[in-house]
């Protein structure tokens, strides 16, 4: 496949709509297209005026692989959902700088799969701007990761001896802070237990004295003593998946999706892209967890939250909302 043709093949699931150049419409479709059409603002009918010019531009033969593309895509069991990702990945493809999607398109196709999935798994800037916007600055992040490795590394012993038996075993034999530290950040976000360590109100002062002048701002413009902690509970967490989004590995989750009916992966799929790996990680947890141990998050009685608790500062559910 081309380059021009990855970068336009989501483009012709509307081109085709506002073309016509689809096998053999009848009347009724096209009075349908029409309908759509009509509907639309001034400025999605520019836009797709624009796609179908670029599509015209093309030349007789990539306008054919389009075209053959297209109608592949009409008769798959699975249309709605290729579309999506489809989609998905053009979105993808926008954010990324010109030089490195040009490299990306250039690739074999295998090569390239295997690029964006090492892609995916790293760092982002971006990332970093949808979770914190302004009130965090590049070393207000490291400071909050440096912090957070400290906690868990001060309290290892407490939290080993809280994990349940069979499942961690590896760590409980030895812990090795490159290998095991991010697990257990992931395990302390979404784990209920009276017996894991929770940071006291001196740790999370301690945090705050060590962030920027901008930071220490917005938690203090916060209404109240509980919406600080919510917030300073969002950058932890968030601090955490920005550089390390992936906890689980890429065979684990492909097995544990392979498992979810059509209602859980299609809602899946219509979220963005991080709060996808987000929640389709929280999911695959706790369903393993739960079926080795009971229930993760420990029942009414082992709900956290609330201010002056000792544990984890948040909404409870581990998920680090978006701006």
């Amino acid at each position: 496949m081309r380059p021009s043709r990855l970068a336009t093949a989501c483009l012709v699931l509307i081109v085709a709509a506002a073309a016509g150049w689809s096998s053999g419409p009848g009347d009724d479709v096209i009075e349908q297209r029409r309908a759509r059409l009509e509907q639309m603002t001034d400025a999605q009918k520019t836009a797709i005026l624009d796609k179908k010019r670029r599509f015209e531009d093309l030349s007789d033969e990539q306008q054919d692989q389009l075209r053959k593309l297209h109608e592949e895509l009409a008769a798959h069991p699975n249309c709605d959902r290729l579309r999506k990702l489809l989609q998905r990945y053009n979105d993808w493809l926008r954010t990324l700088p010109p030089g490195t999607k040009a490299e990306i398109l250039s690739l074999p196709t295998a090569e390239r799969v295997a690029r964006i999935e090492k892609d995916i798994t790293k760092p982002d800037p971006q990332r970093f701007q949808r979770f914190f916007g302004s009130q965090l600055t590049r070393e207000d992040l490291n400071v909050i990761n440096q912090w957070l490795d400290q906690f868990i590394d001060d309290h290892i012993t407490e939290i080993v001896a809280a994990l349940p038996e069979g499942r961690f075993d590896e760590i409980k034999k030895g812990y090795d802070p490159d290998k095991h530290r991010r697990r257990l950040a992931f395990i302390l976000f979404q784990l209920e237990s009276p017996n894991l360590p929770r940071p006291s109100r001196e740790d999370e002062q301690r945090l705050q004295e060590s962030l920027s002048q901008e930071a220490r701002n917005a938690l203090k413009n916060a209404a109240n003593e509980e919406e600080r902690s919510r917030m300073l509970g969002h950058w932890i967490r968030g601090a955490d998946f920005v550089r390390k989004p992936f906890f689980f590995s890429k065979d684990e989750l492909d097995k544990f999706v392979a498992t979810l009916d059509a209602s859980q992966r299609e809602r899946l799929e219509n979220l963005p892209r991080d709060r996808m790996h987000w929640e389709l990680q929280v999911l695959y947890f706790r369903q393993w967890y739960s079926k080795a141990f009971g229930d993760p998050m420990g029942g009414p009685s082992g709900r956290r939250g609330g201010p002056g608790s000792g544990r984890f500062p948040g909404d409870g559910r581990g998920w680090p909302n978006f701006p």
